[in-house]
């Protein structure tokens, strides 16, 4: 490198956007890179081309004389005008410091001039300045209007533009925008998520909406609506069906269950009863890939929660297959003989035409049918004999079960676990809840359950024997996937039935419809049902909807246990709830007695299970859903 004499002068260049003055030192031979020493003292090499200016005098950077760019653009030429005779055109003077102050305002201000290389910039054309300037307008009152919306947000105020875009803004926000911008400043300055700030300043109704919108724009973007407004009617007439029309046949459901999939028929004889379980048949009104097939198996189950529910299949639907009291339905039925001492021969499944008698409800007979009415019979209901019959089958039904279980390694059933029941109500515009307890094995509930496990299995068992695949349920009692769906029969060993699946429910689960669509095709053809079955093992239709469907369903199911959760919290605030007990679980998991609610307490990890806890409710959190509470005391395990 060759060096020419040091003339100490002073250089314009641009680095990374940045305007930088320094003093130049040297130029290599080529005149291709100068030599320059910035204001920190340290040397750098650039290249000659990103010289902007270059002159004797020195330069102040910090005090630019100010320009009017208006002015500016007024004075010069159309054509291209380096920035040493703008400066002579704007000050009628050309100096260093002139010069670069023009370089400075038109380096600020690029709107105006663009740069055309070597310090020559053509200043830009009135049409494209207009648009620009209109553009830095707009720019100057969005952030101005930034400004107010911050400032309201952080003195607790919500803007009213807020109000048509919050639940955008909640779970979809558009970043670019002023509101979500002036937001997440707010939230950012008072410490605060955006979520829980909005939720706070009441831009929705109240954190159920929250967590309801949550949920509905994850799994229902479209809506819950079904957009098939047209009247249902059968494809068939009732009377072309195997009547049984003079069974006495009556279901066992809450008084709010309004898709009854299932119902029961006992018909005393010499050798005990008949016993018929008979399902709701939507299977016989709905083929594969029609419309409701296809709403069906995008919504894969009815979603269930507090005090509502979204359907999985239209009213029209429901209304046309529900087992409604006093109707004639299309039913799918198993029927059995049991003897006197219980034993089951004889199974048969129907599609056939049964009159439901009657719809009993848990919560008006379950004080009324206890265990020691049945057993001493005492009471006056409905079906008494029949049921009394029924809850001596189901405990034979049960016993049988946990041996199997047994022999599979595991213990016996708890059969008196608590269900709960939400009852909310609106009293001039504020929401009231009441939780209710229901404990399992309650005489109907056991009826109910054993026969749809022996339902169940029954099926299950059918289309394994005629080579029919199935939406089979399987769990292992140890390793990982111990619950699982399949397309073959394998054990359930926590049911103790060598194959079980799910199709007592057509209504409200879609894996019920495709089996009982498969149980209809063997009721009907038998051997040869296999060629008519609507779904074979290698079919990747079925396949699919069973890799989709244990994930739909757990992720209702999760919606569920959440607003629950809220509505526990809410009832929790609602009764001033400062202190509860609670029984210890796993790792410190705290499950309050009295409403299906827990809490974790991590110090409690090691203490014995099953330990009485008594807490004190500090806080409530009804974004997170969480309650944080202190440990009062500690008692020793209930006796079972």
């Amino acid at each position: 490198m060759m060096s020419v004499q040091v003339i100490m002068k002073y250089v314009v260049f641009e680095d990374n956007k940045q305007l930088i003055v320094a003093n130049f030192i040297s130029k290599t031979q080529d005149s291709n890179n100068y030599y320059v020493e910035l204001s920190s003292g340290k040397q750098s090499k650039i290249k000659a081309k990103d010289i902007i200016y270059s002159c004797d005098s020195k330069i102040n950077t910090h005090e630019p004389e100010e320009i009017d760019l208006q002015l500016l653009w007024d004075c010069a030429p159309a054509e291209s005008i380096h920035a040493q005779d703008l400066s002579s055109e704007y000050f009628g003077e050309n100096t260093a410091q002139n010069t670069y102050s023009i370089i400075q305002a038109l380096h600020k201000n690029p709107i105006y001039f663009s740069k055309k290389g070597q310090g020559f910039y053509q200043k830009t054309n009135q049409d494209q300045l207009n648009i620009s300037l209109h553009a830095i307008e707009k720019r100057k009152v969005q952030d101005n209007l930034q400004k107010e919306y911050h400032n309201q947000l952080i003195n607790g105020i919500l803007p009213q533009s807020f109000n048509k875009i919050a639940l955008d803004l909640l779970f979809s926000p558009n970043k670019n925008s002023i509101e979500w911008k002036s937001a997440e400043s707010a939230s950012k300055q008072i410490n605060v998520d955006v979520q829980r700030l909005l939720i706070n300043l009441k831009a929705i109704e109240n954190t159920k909406v929250y967590h309801e919108q949550l949920f509905l724009r994850e799994c229902f973007p479209k809506g819950t609506d079904f957009n098939i407004n047209q009247n249902y009617s059968l494809p068939f007439k009732l009377d072309s069906l195997e009547q049984n029309t003079s069974l006495h046949v009556f279901s066992i459901d809450d008084s709010s269950t309004t898709e009854i999939d299932d119902a029961f028929s006992v018909k005393f004889n010499e050798y005990g009863f008949e016993l018929g379980i008979h399902i709701a048949a939507p299977a016989l009104g709905i083929n594969v890939n029609d419309a409701y097939d296809l709403i069906a198996r995008q919504r894969l189950s009815t979603v269930y929660f507090p005090h509502d529910k979204i359907t999985m299949l239209p009213p029209q639907i429901v209304e046309a297959f529900t087992l409604s009291e006093g109707k004639v339905c299309p039913a799918v039925s198993l029927y059995m003989q049991v003897d006197k001492n219980y034993n089951i021969s004889n199974i048969n499944t129907k599609i056939n035409a049964v009159k439901i008698q009657h719809n009993l409800r848990y919560d008006k007979l379950e004080n009324i049918i206890t265990q020691d009415a049945i057993i001493h019979k005492t009471g006056d209901y409905l079906y008494k004999e029949e049921l009394i019959e029924l809850w001596n089958f189901a405990n034979h039904l049960f016993n049988k079960r946990q041996t199997i279980r047994q022999n599979f390694g595991l213990k016996p059933e708890n059969k008196h676990q608590t269900d709960y029941s939400f009852n909310i109500t609106n009293e001039n515009g504020i929401e009231k809840v009441e939780i209710k307890q229901r404990v399992r094995g309650s005489p109907l509930d056991k009826i109910v359950s054993e026969l749809m496990i022996l339902a169940n299995s029954s099926w299950a068992e059918n289309l394994n024997e005629a080579g029919l695949t199935g939406m089979f349920r399987t769990q292992k009692s140890w390793g990982t996937m111990r619950t699982r769906m399949q397309l073959t029969m394998a054990p359930h060993e926590g049911l103790g039935v060598e194959g079980y699946l799910w199709s007592t429910s057509p209504l409200r689960r879609y894996s019920d419809l495709v089996n009982q669509w498969q149980i209809a095709a063997f009721a009907q053809h038998g051997k040869t049902a296999k060629l008519v079955a609507p779904f074979n093992q290698k079919d990747n239709d079925i396949a699919y909807l069973v890799s989709i469907f244990s994930d739909t369903y757990a992720v209702y199911h999760e919606y569920q246990n959440k607003m629950e959760r809220y509505w526990c919290l809410r009832w929790m605030k609602q009764e001033n709830i400062k202190y509860i007990d609670g029984i210890l679980g796993k790792d410190g998991n705290i499950k309050m007695l009295s409403i299906p609610f827990s809490v974790k307490q991590s110090e409690l990890a090691q203490h014995q299970r099953g330990s009485i806890i008594s807490l004190e409710i500090l806080e409530i959190d009804e974004v997170s859903l969480e309650a944080k509470a202190r440990v009062l005391s500690i008692s020793a395990p209930q006796e079972p």
